[in-house]
């Protein structure tokens, strides 16, 4: 459920950037520069989560939170996920896939 959580966040992220590119709200972000800047939104929405499962475990008694190690398996599958869909838009830019013509 993360991994696709990670991959869902990453791709929300992309589109909003195209969208806020297309209303001239930020300049062109691509190549490199696209890839960390959506990878570091993707980590930063598994940490916010995270936070988010801690306090509604210690405000309301819900039991989201494992231990140490499942938070940091969730957060590393958050991620993975992140680079997973990065990789998936950049090799649909490139056109990985299609053939040639001569």
């Amino acid at each position: 459920m993360h991994l696709l959580g990670g991959m869902a966040i990453a791709f929300f992220f992309s589109r909003l950037l195209d969208i806020l590119r297309d209303y001239t709200i930020v300049d062109r972000v691509d190549g490199l520069l696209r890839a960390i800047f959506l990878i570091a939104l993707t980590a930063t929405a598994a940490v916010l989560w995270e936070f988010a499962e801690y306090i509604s475990d210690h405000s309301f008694g819900t039991q989201a939170q494992g231990d140490l190690e499942d938070t940091l398996l969730d957060m590393l599958l958050g991620i993975l996920g992140g680079f997973t869909m990065v990789s998936f838009l950049l090799l649909a830019k490139h056109g990985y896939g299609k053939t040639r013509h001569k």
